[in-house]
Parts: C-alpha cells; sequence; structure tokens
C-alpha cells in the first residue's frame, strides 16, 4: 500500500508538521544536547549508562563525568533570530555586526568525513578535528602509494618531532575492532554515550547479524551515495536521545527534519527507480542494524521508511560542505620547519604526495620519477553534515555572510559586510562570484528547485534584457 494513502502516515505527518511549528518558536530548539544542564547529564548518566561489566566496548564511560561543555564548538556568538519570511523560514540578525565578524557558530549535528579524505587525513570522529603527528600524517598518505618515509631516507629528520608538528594525540575507540579515533577523551565519552557511535559501535560488538547487515549497509553506501551513511549517523544519534536520554519521538523527528521536503527517490531532477530501489535496499539492512530499538513506545514514528527517505532528501538539499586546510599547513610555513620542508622536497616526498592527492599513484605508468605537481600541500579535510542553524539560512547572490571552518567541523558564519540589527542572514547556495545570471538561476532552479529574485539577478536581468533590445534594434533599424 502506498504511503500516501495510510491513514497512520497521515497522522505522523500531522504530528511532524506540529512539532516543527513549535520548533520554530524555541528560542534553543536546535539541539538536545546543548538543552540539557551538566547537573541533570551527570544523575542521567549514572543510571543509563551501561555498567563496564556489561560490555567491553563502552571501557571506562559508565564511571566517566559528563562531557563538559565546549563554547568553541556549540554555542553562538550572539544567537540569531527565526523568522517566518514569504521565502519560508530565514535568520536575522540578534545585533549589529562589523565586517568579518564572526555572526555565530553552528557544529553540526552529524558530520562524516568523505571516503577519500579518510584516507589521506585522520580524523576525531565526533568532531573532525585531524589528529596525529606531521609524522602520521606523511605515512598515511604514502601508504596509498604503496611507499613510506623510510622509502625516502628522511625518517630519521630530526624536525619531524618539533612540537608544532605533534598534533592531536588520538584516542581510540575501546571496542574491539573499532578504528574509530578521538582528538581527546571528552569527545570519546561523548559519543560512545549519547552519540551515533554507541548505536552503531559499542552496542553492536559481539551481535553477528546486526554487524553482518551493518557491513553489508556500509558496502552499499559506499557505492551509491555517502548521504546514507549520515542518515543511518542521524537515525541512530535520534534513537539514542530516545532510549537513553529521554528525548520524546516527536522531538527527535523534530530535531533532524529541519526542512520540510520531498521524499529523495520523489525530487525533482532524478532517476526515481534507481532511488526507490536504493532507498529499499538500504533501510532493510538499516532496520536490521537498529532492530533492538523497536521496543521502544512509539518509535515507529521516527524508525520509519518514510522518515529515513525524507532524512535524505533533506540531506540532498541543506548539507554543509565541510572544508578546512590541515593545521600543519600553516606551521610548516614557520622559518624553523624551512629545512624540513626543503629536506621533503629534495627526497621527493612533496612530489609523493601531490599525486597520491591527484590519484596518479593509481595510474600503472606513472611512477614517482615522473613529472609531477610537485607543490608543497597537505590534503584539506573534505565531509558534509547537517548544520541546522545553516540550513535555515536562505539564498542571495548578494550574500552578506560566507562560512568558513577552522581545523574541525565546526561551522563559523562570518560576515562579508556590516549587518544591521533584524537584518536577514544570507549565504550563496552557488558560485555567485563567477557564474553568469542565467547559469546561476538554472543551477538553483535544477539543483534547489527555486527561482532567484534576489537584488543582483533583477538588475542583471534587467540589463540583458535592455541590452537585447538595443541590439534588436540596431538590427532592425539598419543604416540611418
Amino acid at each position: 500500500m502506498p504511503l500516501e494513502g495510510n491513514a497512520d502516515m497521515i497522522v505522523w505527518r500531522q504530528a511532524v508538521d506540529t512539532e516543527l511549528r513549535l520548533a520554530a518558536q524555541w528560542e534553543e530548539s536546535w539541539g538536545f544536547l546543548r538543552e540539557q544542564n551538566a547537573k541533570d547529564d551527570a544523575k542521567r548518566q549514572k543510571v543509563v549508562l551501561p555498567k563496564l561489566s556489561d560490555t567491553k566496548g563502552y571501557g571506562s564511560v559508565a564511571g566517566a563525568p559528563a562531557a563538559s561543555k565546549d563554547s568553541s564548538h556549540d554555542l553562538p556568538v550572539s544567537t540569531p533570530r527565526l523568522f517566518l519570511a514569504r521565502h519560508g523560514r530565514g535568520l536575522v540578525a540578534g545585533r549589529r555586526y562589523a565586517p568579518r565578524e564572526e555572526v555565530f557558530r553552528d557544529r553540526p549535528l552529524v558530520a562524516l568525513q568523505h571516503i577519500f579524505s579518510q584516507r589521506m587525513t585522520s580524523c576525531c570522529a565526533a568532531c573532525m578535528a585531524p589528529v596525529g603527528s606531521f609524522r602520521d600524517l606523511l605515512q598515511q598518505i604514502l601508504r596509498n602509494a604503496g611507499c613510506t618515509l623510510e622509502s625516502f631516507g628522511v625518517d630519521s629528520h630530526n624536525l619531524l618531532g618539533h612540537p608544532c608538528l605533534r598534533g592531536l594525540a588520538a584516542v581510540p575507540c575501546d571496542t574491539e575492532g573499532c578504528k574509530a579515533l578521538f582528538c581527546s577523551e571528552r569527545c570519546r565519552v561523548e559519543e560512545v554515550s549519547r552519540g551515533a557511535h554507541r548505536l552503531l559501535c559499542c552496542e553492536l560488538h559481539g551481535d553477528s547479524s546486526r554487524m553482518r547487515s551493518w557491513t553489508c549497509f556500509k558496502s552499499l553506501a559506499r557505492n551509491h551515495s555517502e548521504n546514507l551513511l549520515l542518515a543511518a549517523s542521524a537515525l541512530s544519534w535520534a534513537v539514542c536521545q530516545v532510549l537513553y536520554w529521554d528525548m520524546p519521538v516527536r522531538r527527535a523527528v523534530a530535531e533532524l527534519m529541519v526542512c520540510q521536503n520531498e521524499r529523495w527517490e520523489q525530487m525533482p531532477w532524478c532517476r526515481q527507480p534507481y532511488r526507490r530501489r536504493v532507498v529499499r535496499e538500504s533501510w532493510t539492512l538499516l532496520k536490521q542494524v537498529l532492530y533492538p530499538a523497536g521496543t521502544a513506545f512509539d518509535i515507529d514514528l521516527l524508525l520509519n521508511e518514510e522518515v529515513y527517505s525524507r532524512l535524505l532528501g533533506e540531506f540532498e538539499l541543506v548539507n554543509a560542505n565541510i572544508e578546512f586546510g590541515h593545521p600543519f599547513q600553516a606551521a610548516l610555513a614557520q622559518e624553523a620547519l624551512l629545512p624540513l620542508s626543503d629536506a621533503l622536497r629534495r627526497a621527493g616526498v612533496w612530489q609523493a604526495v601531490a599525486k597520491v592527492m591527484s590519484c596518479q599513484h593509481e595510474d600503472p605508468l606513472c611512477s614517482v620519477g615522473d613529472d609531477a605537481p610537485t607543490q608543497e600541500d597537505l590534503p584539506v579535510v573534505l565531509g558534509i553534515g547537517l548544520a541546522r542553524r545553516i540550513a535555515l539560512m536562505n539564498h542571495s547572490c548578494r550574500p552578506n555572510c560566507e562560512i568558513d571552518y577552522s581545523n574541525n567541523g565546526t561551522a563559523i558564519v562570518v560576515a562579508l559586510r556590516e549587518l544591521r540589527t533584524g537584518e536577514e542572514l544570507t549565504i550563496s547556495y552557488v558560485d555567485e562570484q563567477s557564474l553568469p545570471v542565467r547559469r546561476r538561476r538554472r543551477a538553483l532552479r535544477m539543483r534547489y528547485g527555486f527561482h532567484c529574485y534576489c537584488s543582483r539577478c533583477s538588475t542583471e536581468r534587467l540589463q540583458r534584457r535592455r541590452i537585447h533590445r538595443q541590439a534588436l534594434r540596431r538590427k532592425f533599424s539598419g543604416p540611418q
């Protein structure tokens, strides 16, 4: 039976719509984690967290203190206000801002490092901060080409151990066989107690059937879309809040459904039969992974194919592209470390790194000695995430804000010019600098499904029409 004809699904949609309207009125409805105070967290943690003897995967979580709050991760400088406009919801400035001033920060609810980026750089599974030393980074990159620093004879260079190149010490997950790394014990405790990692790693340990389903799901996601993995993380996070942290199921749905959108397979300009098959196959596997959660009251409002598909559709529209340079890139520019860069260049390390980054190492006709780009650049960290405040920012071809990142996955919204109190905060969804008006409007229509009528588009369209009319007038008027 189609979902659209199901009476229960109609009731579910009405409930979600009501919850979303309520969420729009809550000034701090953007994160359940931020709404809990540390005292309540400490009390609940003693009750709901498994004991050390229950499962090896949790390690010392049961006796660990509640995760402390870090303003650099979650809290905005001045929380922008939500408003309803004719073109949808949006954010407005809560006060005046100077050019290049930070407006707010938005840590994604869930984030995922791209698979290729994972091969280049090890990052924290919680906040995406790079972990490990400069030596570890080079070894990881070079292993993609089947070589190491020892192959180039520079593994014993004394500057490889410089304090500026030590980086953040990697904290491994306690679960046997898990390869996830964290930048600190705080991040590890937070993820294995109230993050997606609790369900997708710690609770899967020892359950061969669910582990097999999760392995098949990850393989399917790698073949079709990384957004499937992000959706699995988002649903696992929501289930964790419902089961262990007393979040109402309807609130969990509202936390995920930032925007009202179509199902993934019903979005315009997509191959519907192909996406319908992917949704069906992936949801069948994910249901088996999250099966124990099926005993919770009203959990079907959250764990159903409708929510899963609409979550994928939301990711298609509002996901934030995470991109930031490796912190070691700035450190290598220091005068004290220039001898190290010179030694790596003479040994051919930078050339090998450049070939790995450009995937030339996969060509059997290319060798390290061939001509190749030799920029002394380290790979940037790339990923995607659901940043819910940023997801509410509308588009303008003359944006007044831009999004930056600084050494982790937390987005930093910066003012491009002076902002007045109450002025709408906008960003550009496309490359507004290089694309002409027709290509910008076409990209927005095909990718996001709307026509742009911002001041810049309106002005440029009028200019194009004026030029076109003048050309026609000259063509048909002829010589006087």
